[in-house]
């Protein structure tokens, strides 16, 4: 079985982890809050002491973090994760993130042999504590494959896009859909 880190345990992060610790998989989490770490070890994860050290040895970092920025910092910013990832590994990205960083940090990370899942998660924070939030994959297959029962492990429906940046576009195109729908079109 295939171990996993976790960086970011906000609202959908913290059951993204308790989902995959109900399934047994290996699980190194962290957040700034060591009191969301520490309630996690008490259930089996692994204690990390940053970012970098949540990816360290492991076949798949998750990241869950608020903002793009942010995502993208803490992936190759000073002290970034991707820079103690073992090659083969994947950089799995649950996070809505904006195309062209994911893009940035897809490229850095292949560089170094490390793949990329772009798998934003929808649905709410209510679905991700079942385990059954809807989970947008853009990836290789092969990868996805590879890391698709930790994906079912916090996600229910899971809906595979193609390649990586494909849930990007799709989400992005199902917005400005919604928001004609809501407001109209000038040139109607």
């Amino acid at each position: 079985m295939l171990n996993y880190g976790l960086v970011g345990l906000g609202n959908l992060g913290e059951k993204i982890a308790r989902n995959l610790l109900k399934k047994k998989i290996t699980l190194k989490v962290y957040d700034k809050d060591q009191e969301k770490v520490n309630k996690l070890t008490k259930i089996g994860a692994i204690s990390s002491l940053s970012t970098a050290d949540t990816a360290v040895n492991v076949d798949g970092l998750i990241t869950c973090l608020p903002s793009p920025k942010i995502s993208t910092e803490v992936m190759i910013g000073e002290n970034g994760a991707i820079q103690k990832m073992k090659p083969g590994s994947t950089w799995i990205e649950t996070s809505t993130t904006d195309i062209k960083d994911l893009q940035l940090v897809s490229k850095i990370a292949e560089k170094q042999n490390i793949k990329t899942i772009e798998a934003p998660v929808t649905g709410g924070v209510h679905r991700a504590e079942k385990g059954i939030i809807t989970v947008l994959v853009g990836a290789e297959k092969k990868n996805f494959l590879e890391h698709e029962e930790a994906i079912k492990a916090f996600g229910g429906k899971i809906f595979y896009l193609g390649e990586v940046a494909s849930q990007s576009t799709v989400r992005r195109n199902s917005i400005l859909i919604a928001l004609r729908r809501r407001f109209g079109s000038s040139a109607e």
